[in-house]
């Protein structure tokens, strides 16, 4: 009801009546000012001009006792004919701005005899909005309705970064390798050269052979078993089983580990064929086969190139073989068997004739590698190649 009523005095009524209000409120004088004990038009009783003096006027009209300043038209009474003298009235009161916003004193009639209140407040209305536009009033006494949407206002919601959680958990476990303890690795049981390409232990593994003496074992100085051959190409065996270490002996003929190196490892202290420093360079003359560089005096040295290149070399002229299917065979049955029956793993290699051994006598050092990596003791044995006999 309120807001219709301004709204209704705003636009239907303020024009034709201005000057009508002007006229009456001179008339009166501070006559009504006085009778109205407050200021005329100031319904609310406020002690100044604002959007609740049109509230004042309805209230009073419905209530004798309200703010005698509601009698814009001074006819004694508050009553609806109030309602288009008070919106005209505060036009007339806005349009001249008073320098200070404090009331100093009772409103006095100028040379014109135009009352000039002092306005003490800047309109303000508080309350819960609607669709009723509000009157905003400006210092010039201009009225600008500005709508304000009853809709609930949009709000955006401010954009949260999107922080990628830091994975955290129980850190898998590094797998810890067993200390290496030296010489606990894969040990060889067998170390030895055979004259005979067919793997036979004996001088001769035929039948009609049966009865031939094995040859008495021969050792050097240094307690090591020296084999005789008839020539510089023969068979050598490696044989062995898990050492201290308890894990199973490597069987890789080919570069691995820490080192880059083979788990058997072998090596000869004398050049073998032409002593070729060429890795694995097997096959023929013709095709490039070379021999092997010699290692004088013995030596394991880790982290050392040249004997790297030179158990790599060697090994690799070697073929594995199982217990159930071995390279040799030790006695005239006809039936492959180890030379250690309690041997794991059995190495062989047919010396070729591009690597055959010197006239002479030749230190072979050997050793192997389990599967942890751990190097177990060295064997040696001494190949004694029989020098012929000049002519």
């Amino acid at each position: 009801m309120t807001s219709r009523v301004e709204e209704t005095g705003s636009r239907r009524w303020r024009r034709p009546l201005r000057l009508a209000l002007a006229l009456t409120v001179l008339a009166c004088g501070l006559a009504c000012a006085d009778a109205a004990a407050g200021l005329v038009g100031d319904a609310d009783c406020n002690g100044g001009f604002d959007d609740g003096d049109l509230i004042g006027v309805v209230d009073a009209i419905f209530d004798a006792n309200s703010c005698m300043g509601a009698d814009v038209n001074g006819d004694g009474l508050a009553t609806a004919a109030d309602l288009p003298a008070i919106v005209g009235a505060r036009d007339v009161f806005l349009r001249t701005p008073s320098p200070s916003p404090t009331v100093s004193g009772t409103p006095t009639k100028t040379g014109t005899s135009t009352p000039t209140p002092t306005i003490t407040r800047t309109p303000t209305r508080t309350g819960t909005a609607t669709s009723t536009p509000t009157a905003t009033r400006t210092p010039t006494g201009s009225r600008t309705s500005t709508p304000t949407p009853t809709s609930t206002p949009t709000v955006t919601p401010s954009r949260t970064a999107t922080v990628t959680p830091t994975l955290t958990g129980t850190p898998m476990p590094t797998p810890t390798r067993t200390p290496r303890v030296p010489g606990s690795g894969a040990r060889v049981l067998y170390l030895g050269a055979i004259g005979n390409f067919d793997g036979c232990v004996l001088p001769c593994c035929q039948p009609e052979c049966a009865g031939t003496p094995t040859p008495t074992p021969m050792f050097d100085g240094q307690g090591r078993p020296i084999y005789t051959v008839g020539s510089g190409q023969f068979v050598i065996v490696v044989e062995g089983r898990p050492g201290t270490s308890g894990f199973q002996v490597g069987n890789s003929l080919k570069p691995g580990g820490d080192d880059n190196r083979p788990d058997l490892q072998i090596e000869a202290t004398r050049d073998m064929g032409n002593g070729s420093p060429a890795v694995c360079d097997i096959g023929s003359p013709s095709a490039g086969g070379g021999g092997i560089p010699r290692i004088t005096p013995p030596s394991f040295e880790p982290g050392n190139p040249v004997i790297t290149d030179v158990l790599n070399d060697f090994a690799c002229r070697f073929m594995q073989f199982t217990p159930s299917a071995p390279c040799t065979y030790v006695d005239v049955s006809g039936e492959a068997k180890l030379i250690t029956p309690n041997a794991t793993i059995q190495f062989c290699d047919f010396i070729a004739a591009t690597a055959a051994f010197p006239a002479g006598d030749t230190v072979v050092s050997a050793q192997l590698r389990d599967t942890d990596g751990n190097v177990g003791p060295t064997a040696q044995m001494v190949v004694r190649v029989a020098t012929p006999s000049p002519p």
